[in-house]
């Protein structure tokens, strides 16, 4: 089977959350965890970008494709990761509007990712 490698492939940081909680009353927000993952990101094409919804369209939207195999926390994590994590890349932070497991040739998650 072939795997991900070549120029395309870049390291991101894959922002989590913990549950927030209350301590005495208040809330305590969960803490951050960062994950490095290597990943292909690309803009989103034409087509995509017509299947998003309105108020995403004109916004900044990138494709992110990152190896299955080599992701054991993405396999694991996919409710929480969609409901609250965040993606940085090239230094800004992107909100993940959807996520998808593709089988076909490599395993491998596609994400769709727009800016904050």
């Amino acid at each position: 089977m072939a795997a991900f490698n070549g120029s395309f492939i870049e390291t991101i940081k894959l922002f989590t959350r913990a549950s927030d909680s209350y301590v005495n009353g208040r809330l305590v927000k969960g803490a951050e965890v960062q994950t490095n993952i290597m990943a292909s990101v690309q803009p989103v094409s034409g087509s995509d970008r017509q299947l998003l919804p309105d108020g995403f369209r004109g916004k900044e939207v990138y494709t992110v494709f990152t190896e299955t195999n080599n992701i054991q926390f993405i396999q694991t994590n996919t409710a929480i990761i969609v409901d609250s994590a965040e993606i940085e890349y090239k230094s800004k932070r992107y909100s993940i509007l959807s996520m998808e497991k593709w089988e076909y040739l490599i395993p491998h998650h596609k994400i769709t990712m727009v800016a904050k």
